[in-house]
């Protein structure tokens, strides 16, 4: 039975009641988390940064326990729209690039993205990694 936008369950002798709205899901950015996470350890209780955000409580939990994580990846320059933190896969391809790239801009050599993936795809081929795609969200 709906009465006024609610569901009564009768079961038993107990009846309760469920709002027929549901949460929509959304990814918060690593931006939004970290804010999020500030806001708790400022004080703030969690059902308001909860609301804040539109996430559930049991989400704020979530980011607590990967504040470390978050608070690192934020702070060390990921990119703010990033959603989800991912390991890199190819940790020596990266490595590899990096070098070059620090070189590069030593001798002034400006390097643009398209020019990046093709140094990547370059070094995965000599270091024989086959499943290496240099995508956009690779590069992002």
């Amino acid at each position: 039975m709906t009465v006024s936008g609610f569901t009564i369950h009768f079961a038993s002798r107990f009846v309760t009641m469920s709002s027929s709205k549901r949460r929509k899901i959304s990814s918060k950015t690593l931006k939004e988390k970290y804010e999020a996470i500030k806001k708790l350890e400022s004080g703030c209780a969690n059902k308001n940064v909860a609301a804040d955000y539109d996430v559930s409580p049991s989400t704020l939990s979530t980011w607590l326990k990967s504040k470390d994580k978050i608070v690192k990846a934020f702070e060390g320059g990921t990119s703010s729209k990033t959603q989800k933190l991912k390991p890199c896969g190819n940790e020596n391809l990266e490595r590899a690039l990096y070098t070059w790239f620090v070189q590069m801009r030593r001798q002034g050599v400006p390097v643009s993205g398209p020019v990046l993936r093709e140094k990547a795809l370059s070094y995965a081929k000599e270091m024989d990694i086959k499943d290496f795609i240099a995508s956009n969200g690779w590069f992002d």
